[in-house]
C-alpha cells in the first residue's frame, strides 16, 4: 500500500494562531504543568498541526496541539 504524504511545514508566529471555541479543556493542573516544565526545558518536540484561515495565510486555526500550544505560550 502506497501512501502520499503532502508536508508544507513552516515556522509560524504563535499570535497568528486560534483556538477553535469549542475546545474545552479540562482540569489538568497538575499535567499541565508537566508539560509547561517539560517545554520549558526542551522546547516544543512535536509540531502544532493548524490549517489556513485566511487567504492571505495571515491566520491559521489549531487542529491538533492546543493543549502544547497554550503552555508553549
Amino acid at each position: 500500500m502506497r501512501t502520499n504524504h503532502i508536508t508544507n511545514a513552516a515556522i509560524l508566529p504563535t499570535q497568528s494562531l486560534r483556538v477553535p471555541e469549542s475546545y474545552h479543556a479540562g482540569l489538568q493542573k497538575v499535567q499541565d504543568d508537566i508539560l509547561r516544565n517539560s517545554i520549558a526545558l526542551t522546547g516544543i518536540q512535536q509540531p502544532l498541526v493548524v490549517a489556513r484561515l485566511e487567504a492571505d495565510g495571515s491566520e491559521y486555526f489549531v487542529i491538533d496541539g492546543v493543549r502544547r500550544l497554550r503552555a508553549g505560550r
